[in-house]
């Protein structure tokens, strides 16, 4: 139970500042281990 809040939680996370790291190229790695993560689950 606490795997799937935690994931959850990561992914809200996520969600909500990908448009900040859209606009940060240093950010990029994070949003595309995101995108690798989303597509694995």
């Amino acid at each position: 139970i606490r795997a799937t809040y935690v994931v959850q939680t990561y992914l809200t996370l996520v969600h909500n500042f990908y448009p900040y790291a859209e606009q940060h190229p240093n950010i990029g790695h994070f949003t595309k281990l995101y995108r690798n993560q989303a597509k694995a689950i």
